[in-house]
């Protein structure tokens, strides 16, 4: 049976590599992607641009018949498409994917809360419209893993978010919206999905964008960075996009065990990698690239981070400090994520997370030689 897909942030790094699994997946299925755009042609570019990033190979000529793109935003109460569009495209949507996000850990909490919490309110609104309808079938938020603050080492799927300390206005916003999407569970055929930190393919290291993890890790190569406020033994959960984008599609596929459910799409403890060992495999990898590398004199500096700091950077390097200092909770606090009910729905399925060593070098490479995104500004 065809599937239509209603997906926002179409164009991020979840939302691109999902649309290009959906397409290579199953010719009959269809996305309706809402991008944001000053205009039609703008956001058709956008998402085009996204796909060709991820699956260069595809024949961009041919996605028209498949791929109906619409500029809107969700910010919007109508997402920013009006109502007669609106109240036609959910007559026809058969699953609805909500992965525009707002990622920034320096944004304020008002900013944080407009795209994150309104906008996830709109495309419920949209979804109890697509629900009366009658084609609806799945719902897919996505949420983060990051929604139980600080608190909490040890964090299960059905546990709910956490309701205090947040590392910044992104975690904040992300609970208040998981929290309102809980609430709409009984009306709605739902399921919330927590991705942990999402890097590039596991297979070619293609990525959407360049964010999150890659920034440190960006400033760090570059040897801006001489010490980081941790100890080498902390984890750090990390999962390829590949990996996220192929569960959220297994879970979309299982209705019995979907609906009212959390699932985390993380390593987890035994999979994910220490932070000690993720500078090595870098290190390693920068000294067969370029004959030497800055990290081996890259220093733990826990708990003075500080002070050690303080003697560690010029002042030409305060700035990228500043940005290291978004990362610092990330980076001291790690998590174990519990994964039973994601690992229930991929039982038999083959679909397993790796480890981030094993792959690290792919994504390092890609990063390089797309110089962190600087060729696809220039190319713009």
């Amino acid at each position: 049976m065809s599937r239509v897909f209603f997906i926002t942030g179409a164009t991020g790094n979840l939302g691109s590599r999902l649309a290009a699994e959906i397409l290579n997946q199953n010719q009959e299925d269809k996305i309706v992607a809402l991008v944001r755009g000053a205009s039609y042609q703008k956001a058709r570019d956008r998402m085009y641009a996204a796909i060709s990033r991820m699956t260069p190979e595809i024949n961009t000529g041919s996605l028209a018949r498949r791929l109906l793109v619409i500029g809107g935003d969700i910010t919007d109460p109508r997402l920013g498409i009006g109502d007669k569009l609106c109240d036609c495209l959910a007559g026809f949507v058969t699953h609805i994917v909500h992965a525009a996000a707002s990622t920034k850990f320096n944004s304020s909490l008002e900013n944080s809360r407009h795209i994150n919490l309104e906008g996830t309110r709109n495309v419920m609104a949209f979804a109890e419209r697509a629900s009366r309808k009658g084609n609806l079938r799945r719902i897919a938020y996505i949420s983060t893993a990051y929604v139980c603050g600080m608190n909490r080492e040890k964090v299960y799927e059905e546990d709910p978010p956490a309701t205090a300390n947040f590392a910044n206005a992104y975690e904040q916003s992300k609970f208040e919206s998981e929290s309102y999407v809980r609430r709409q569970m009984a009306s709605l055929p739902l399921a919330v999905m927590r991705p942990s930190i999402i890097v590039g393919d596991s297979a070619t290291g293609r990525i959407a964008s360049f964010n999150v993890l890659y920034v440190p890790l960006g400033l760090i190569l570059s040897g801006l960075i001489k010490a980081l406020p941790c100890p080498p033994e902390n984890k750090l959960d990390v999962i390829p996009v590949d990996y996220a984008a192929r569960v959220v599609l297994e879970i979309l596929g299982k209705a019995r065990e979907y609906e009212g459910r959390t699932y985390h799409l993380t390593a987890g403890p035994e999979i994910s990698c220490t932070i000690g060992e993720i500078v090595a495999t870098a290190a390693h990898l920068m000294a067969d690239l370029r004959g030497a590398s800055t990290l081996t004199q890259l220093r733990f500096s826990y708990p003075d981070f500080a002070g050690t700091a303080g003697a560690l950077f010029n002042n030409s390097r305060r700035a990228a400090m500043k940005i290291l200092r978004l990362y610092e909770p990330y980076l001291l606090y790690p998590k174990s994520f519990d994964t039973t009910n994601t690992e229930r729905v991929l039982a038999g399925t083959g679909i397993n997370v790796p480890r981030l060593t094993s792959y690290l070098p792919v994504i390092l490479a890609y990063g390089l030689r797309n110089e962190w995104g600087r060729q696809w500004l220039k190319a713009a």
